[in-house]
């Protein structure tokens, strides 16, 4: 047994990424593996086999960054906890989703969205994965891994019909995070869980070629941030009550995130095979996904269960959360 976790996972994984400077922030010990077990051969004790995987020092191993992120708040605590206070709590937990399950589309979207993205985006696989595969699987690595992630495009929602409405989305949250990454982070001079989840997908679109021009372009302020927050082990701060900054992301968090969550829930409720919905960003269409059925589910406990005060309360009815979050 290691005295030490194990991260595997790679740097074109949005969800590695937001993990490795989740435990870089909390000091956490741990090696970093650059992997894909399924072609590897590497013996995960996770079903499906989903990055990263996280080995615990007595050899448990966990995926889904979320719930690796709060198996270690039990586990080690220190002052280093993401998990701000009060009513932050609830907010942390709702942009959070929104990183993982809606801004992941942009992310898809830019990398595989023509050939040009996805050439440099095999290469960057390829050349990862590759180091560590038997070299008689180096011929065909390239177009499997090519082929894997171009197939789940339609799954994801990440279609040229949807595409414009992504794009939207995308320069809107760019233009959100400004003035949070000009000031500190979501909630003070410390990051949170939902920060760390706007780096794993940030850090992507920040390397692609396409959403890297329009990130240098338009907000060179994010770009900077994501150097900063990479690795913050050395990183003192505070948690604020000040949510003034929150405004902009929250609204497309009502505006795009929670209308889509909502019409995906009404179809697999129907048992229907497609939804459209209009956002503020624009339409999309798609097949139902069951795991963002449970994302809703969980964030509308969550809501419930959370003493939010007033001026919380006021700032997702002002910006159109509390529309779905109420049922």
């Amino acid at each position: 047994m290691s005295a030490r976790y194990e991260l595997i996972g790679l740097t074109a994984s949005p969800y590695s990424m937001k993990t490795r400077a989740l435990m870089r922030y909390r000091r956490i010990p741990f090696d970093w593996i650059v992997e894909l077990p399924q072609l590897t051969g590497r013996k995960v004790d996770v079903s499906p086999i989903l990055l990263p995987v996280l080995r615990h020092p007595m050899g448990r191993d966990m995926t889904d960054s979320t719930s690796i992120a709060l198996v270690l708040e039990q586990e080690i605590v220190n002052q280093r906890s993401v998990l701000p206070p009060g009513d932050a709590a609830f907010l942390c937990a709702l942009i959070e989703d929104m990183a993982d399950e809606w801004l992941t589309k942009a992310m898809f979207w830019y990398r595989w969205r023509d050939a040009a993205s996805a050439d440099f985006a095999t290469g960057w696989l390829t050349a990862e994965v590759g180091a560590a595969i038997a070299q008689p699987m180096a011929g065909t690595l390239s177009q499997t891994l090519r082929n894997r992630q171009m197939g789940r495009m339609p799954m994801v929602g990440a279609t040229a019909e949807n595409g414009p409405t992504i794009e939207a989305g995308y320069r809107a949250i760019l233009d959100a995070m400004r003035a949070i990454c000009a000031s500190g982070f979501l909630f003070g001079s410390r990051p949170s869980l939902a920060d760390f989840a706007l780096y794993g997908q940030l850090s992507q679109l920040a390397s692609d070629p396409g959403p890297s021009q329009i990130m240098h372009d338009t907000a060179p302020e994010v770009l900077h941030w994501l150097r900063r927050i990479d690795d913050a082990s050395g990183l003192h701060g505070e948690w604020t009550d000040d949510r003034s900054t929150l405004t902009d992301l929250l609204t497309i968090v009502g505006g795009d995130y929670l209308p889509f969550l909502r019409a995906n829930a009404a179809a697999l409720e129907k048992g229907a095979t497609w939804f459209d919905v209009d956002l503020a960003s624009g339409r999309f269409g798609g097949a139902p996904f069951r795991w963002q059925g449970k994302c809703l589910a969980r964030l509308r406990e969550l809501y419930v269960s959370a003493d939010l005060g007033k001026p919380v309360r006021d700032l997702l009815a002002r910006t159109g959360c509390c529309n779905v979050l109420e049922g």
